[in-house]
């Protein structure tokens, strides 16, 4: 399977986990729902090695998006493992 079928696949469960269609998972919506799903995404494509411009042009954002995305994730795995 290429990098790119990989990234699809994962695009495709990942709106699927999160019961939204992937128009709307790439889409320009700010909502939380499609935010926490593109947070997800751009996790689960950086775990198979994709750099944030390349998670960028899946999901239609510019890098520093992505690299906000994937900073808000780990901080709040920082905060949940310190309060446990």
């Amino acid at each position: 399977m290429t990098r790119k079928e990989q990234a699809n696949a994962i695009l495709q469960r990942i709106s699927q986990a999160h019961y939204i269609s992937l128009e709307r998972l790439l889409g320009t919506g700010r909502d939380r729902v499609s935010f926490i799903a593109r947070q997800a995404a751009a996790h689960a494509l950086a775990d198979i090695g994709l750099d944030s411009v390349q998670i960028g042009r899946y999901l239609n954002r510019h890098p520093s998006t992505v690299l906000n995305m994937l900073g808000t994730l780990a901080k709040s795995k920082q905060r949940k493992n310190q309060d446990d």
